[in-house]
């Protein structure tokens, strides 16, 4: 279904966080969809023994259970295609999700329309709001599992969070680059107008010798102008 409204998708991606139309497209619109049929099959094939004998006269079955209330927060930089990489997996395994998008959440919440159309009620929920509203998401005693894409320092406060009610977490945190950069990680600092998670521009205070002439020569490098972004 929202393969059939990509277009749809695209320009209110592309007009909510100003990203070129053809990057859009191709890296996101049609990957998030690719992810969903993923997950989708991934749930119906899940490896591993159901069953054994591990005591004599003795049967153990393996079930699996949905984990329950997930509470979700996303980042700004990928509203779309976080929303699939989330979602998709809790979904696919019988989970209900309140998700919570970033700053530039018209996708999600197109998303969170389009499921309407498939999904019982309350299955999916579209949260939107500011660090408030993901602090409630999160702290929420309803929540079994929460999953956070963002800093370090914000991972942490959601981890000692869950702990209070040993709640599971999945945290997609920040990096740091330990080494100088290389020439491919170079070519990747302006992806995405450098608004990404593994993005090069991410340093430690101490940064290595020559980092920062890495990245004035890649910026340097980088073709600029209206005239140059592909459409």
């Amino acid at each position: 279904m929202r393969e059939r409204r990509a277009d749809t998708f695209v320009a209110a991606e592309c007009r909510n966080t100003g990203k070129p139309t053809a990057a859009t497209r191709t890296e996101e619109v049609f990957a998030a969809a690719d992810c969903l049929r993923f997950f989708a099959g991934t749930a119906r094939l899940l490896p591993g023994l159901a069953a054994a004998e591990y005591a004599s006269g003795h049967t153990s079955n393996v079930r699996r259970e949905p984990v329950g209330v997930i509470g979700q927060v996303a980042p700004w930089n990928y509203s779309l295609l976080m929303a699939a990489w989330k979602l998709g997996p809790a979904l696919a395994a019988g989970n209900t999700v309140v998700f919570k998008p970033g700053d530039t959440p018209v996708t999600a919440a197109m998303f969170g329309e389009l499921a309407a159309e498939c999904l019982p009620p309350g299955v999916l929920n579209i949260v939107c709001g500011d660090r408030d509203t993901g602090r409630a998401v999160v702290a929420h005693p309803a929540a079994a599992m929460v999953s956070i894409t963002g800093s370090t320092r914000t991972g942490v406060e959601v981890a000692r969070a869950a702990a209070e009610r040993v709640a599971r977490t999945h945290l997609e945190l920040g990096v740091a680059i330990l080494d100088g950069m290389t020439a491919a990680e170079q070519r990747t600092v302006l992806r995405n107008a450098a608004q990404l998670v593994q993005c090069e521009q991410h340093f430690r205070r101490k940064t290595p010798p020559g980092a920062g002439r890495c990245v004035r020569s890649a910026v340097n490098g980088a073709s600029r102008g209206a005239d140059k972004m592909p459409r």
